[in-house]
């Protein structure tokens, strides 16, 4: 009788040893399956967040983009600096330029920290908005400088720059005329 109840009581060790092995199998299952779904939930939320970047969706900065297009032709303008000899006669006739200037290129320098920072997908912030990034910030160096000149700091649209330069290293701009000329 006391071998039948050894036996038994090894076979339920035996039982309770196999169950937890399976269960440890289980939970490192889930855990993969939780890692791989939390993974796919953070790119998504990235590449929702690049979206978020696009221009098209917000009427107050197309409004801003319209208005700087019309006193600087920024659509029919080569791809070089707009001086500040340029943006300081501008804003005579057009006095929310440098508030408008500011606005978009504090935009852009938001998407290039959200880039950097990894909370947007640089891939689809690129495809978005690429050019954009790049003429302004070749459009507006000089403001940029001279903007850090003033506040005394060289952080200032940093990330911008960055990757403005690095999108536009692999660019060739060429000259052309302006549109309707």
């Amino acid at each position: 009788m006391i071998d039948n109840l050894n036996q038994l009581y090894l076979v339920m060790r035996i039982s309770s040893c196999f169950a937890i092995i399976i269960g440890i199998f289980i939970a490192l299952f889930q855990l993969f399956l939780f890692r791989k779904q939390y993974k796919a939930a953070h790119e998504w939320n990235r590449r929702s967040t690049a979206f978020s970047y696009s221009f098209s969706g917000d009427p107050e900065m197309l409004q801003v983009l319209t208005r700087l297009d019309e006193h600087f032709k920024i659509s029919s303008t080569t791809s070089c600096e707009i001086s500040l000899d340029i943006i300081n006669k501008t804003i005579t006739n057009y006095p929310q330029a440098r508030n408008d200037i500011h606005f978009s290129l504090a935009r852009l320098e938001y998407m290039c920290t959200a880039i950097k920072q990894g909370v947007a997908d640089e891939s689809i912030c690129r495809d978005l908005l690429e050019n954009r990034t790049i003429s302004f910030y070749r459009f507006f160096r000089q403001y940029i400088d001279d903007v850090r000149e003033l506040r005394g700091s060289q952080k200032i649209m940093e990330n911008l720059e960055y990757y403005a330069n690095k999108w536009a290293s692999k660019k060739v701009f060429p000259k052309r005329n302006p549109t309707g000329t």
